[in-house]
Formats: C-alpha cells, structure tokens, sequence
C-alpha cells in the first residue's frame, strides 16, 4: 500500500504520477505554550502545553506524454484538494513497522516547484489542525475479560466490552502509540448500581462520572472527541463531573502504555473504543 488522499493512491503501478510525505510524518507538531512570571522566583513558571497543529508537505511529479494527459492528472488531483472545504480530508501512508497510520488535513496550497509542461514537480501543502497521527486497534492480552468487536471502519479500533462485577470494576490494558489518546468513546447500559463513569485511577485520576445512577434500559454514550454527552439521546454535558487528572477539559484520556480503567457504577455492561495515537 502507498500513500492514499481520500482514496487517491499516490504512487500508482503506472508511475505516471508519485507523491510522498516530505515533512510532517516524524516531526512533532507544533504546540501551545505560556508561561507565568512571578516575582522573587528565579526564572518563569512553566504552564501545561498543548499540541496545537501540523503542516504537512507532500512531494512529487506527474509525468505525461501529452499536455493534455497531464492535465488531465493535475485536475484529478485539483479536485481533491479544495482549500474552503469544511471536513478535512484523510491522508493515509504506510510506516517503517508495515503499520498504515492516518491524519485528518485540510489543503492549503498546491505549488509548481520546476518542470517541463508534460512533466511538473509539485509540493502540496496541508494543515492538520488534529496534529496527530492514528491507527488501527494494537494488540491485547486477549485472556483478560474483553471480546472484540469485528467489522470496524478504518478510522475506529475494536471496543473492548465490559461486564463490571463491581463498582470500581479494573481492567488492565495496554494503549499503542506514542501519545496520549483523546479519541476515545464510551458507552453505558443501565441499570446501574452507583453514577457510573470511566477513570484512570492514580493520584490524580483522569476520568468522568455521571451525576445520577442509570435506569434500567437507559443508555449514556460520551465522545470524547467530539465533546458530547447523551442519556437515551438526550444530552447530558450538565451532569457529566470531570475528575481533576483532565489536562484541558477532556472527558477522559487514556494514558499510553501498560495502564488500567476502572469502570465505576456497575454498570449493566460498558463499551469503550479507542484509537491509538501518535505524535
């Protein structure tokens, strides 16, 4: 598999055309930072930072025997790359470890860097405002209590359903990547014994908690991405209390690494899907 920008394959047999990442797939993208001065203390105080976008450039050449063969390629590629589009598109491309890894950019530029009229070299600019790369589900201790969903979509992992046998019910994982995860969903079924909620426990646990146990039959989903809370498809940010390890309001985040999730409620049963994520 070669490099992909939504569903163009950027290094085809034919080599009539070929792209590759030229910046953006090692470097860490850039980040938010402040600082505090406070008097009769030497230096600044440092404050959290956060990963604020990527620019990405993808480089390469199309190669025609006729102008008009070559134009034909370099609208192709023109109507792939509008820069007023809302939703960002997916590049997708293949890692050293045979891994392929996605990010979600909006074009911003499509340059001619030199060449002939049948054969241009070309820089393509994007911005990822989602700076991170992600990929498919990585590997479980299978012997653990979880089973796996099967037919996911590229841009989702399987879930790891739960049936909790306890209030604080413990399952030990391990989170791919080389960043924290965000993309994470949950989904709740009640009845539940306690508010329940998702944590990962610790000093400073990171995690949410419902305000009010579950009915039987009633459903909470929570997406952390997309920020949204909802019992029974009403929404219920209202109730939702945040635990004090959230970084920058998020509603749970998933460390990397060997760690562990505590499911707290008991629940009827619990569904949490992640996706692994890179820097």
């Amino acid at each position: 598999m070669s490099p992909t920008w939504e569903g163009l394959d950027l290094q085809p047999a034919h080599r009539r055309w070929r792209f590759w990442i030229e910046q953006g797939r090692d470097e860490l993208p850039d980040a938010r930072t402040s600082s505090d001065l406070i008097p009769f203390r030497r230096g600044r105080l440092h404050q959290p930072a956060a990963a604020d976008r990527r620019v990405l450039e993808v480089r390469g050449y199309i190669q025609e025997a006729s102008l008009s063969a070559f134009r034909a390629q370099h609208d192709t590629l023109k109507g792939l790359l509008d820069p007023e589009a809302e939703t960002p598109g997916t590049l997708v491309d293949d890692f050293e470890d045979g891994s392929a890894r996605w990010i979600r950019a909006v074009p911003r530029n499509l340059m001619s860097r030199h060449g002939g009229e049948a054969t241009r070299l070309l820089s393509i600019e994007l911005e990822a405002l989602d700076p991170y790369w992600y990929s498919a589900w990585g590997s479980l201790a299978l012997d653990a209590g979880y089973a796996l969903d099967e037919g996911l979509t590229l841009d989702s992992s399987a879930e790891i359903i739960v049936v909790p046998t306890s209030t604080a019910h413990v399952i030990p994982i391990v989170i791919p990547g080389t960043a924290d995860c965000e993309r994470v969903s949950v989904r709740m079924t009640g009845p539940s014994v306690a508010a329940p909620g998702v944590d990962v426990p610790g000093s400073t646990p990171i995690g949410f908690l419902l305000g009010t146990p579950l009915a039987a039959g009633e459903v909470a989903e929570l997406d952390n991405a997309a920020r949204s809370v909802t019992v029974d498809g009403v929404t219920a940010r209202a109730s939702l209390d945040l635990l004090p390890g959230n970084r920058h309001g998020e509603y749970l985040r998933l460390p990397r690494g060997t760690t562990a999730l505590r499911v707290l409620g008991q629940p009827a049963e619990a569904r949490i899907l992640f996706t692994p994520t890179y820097q």
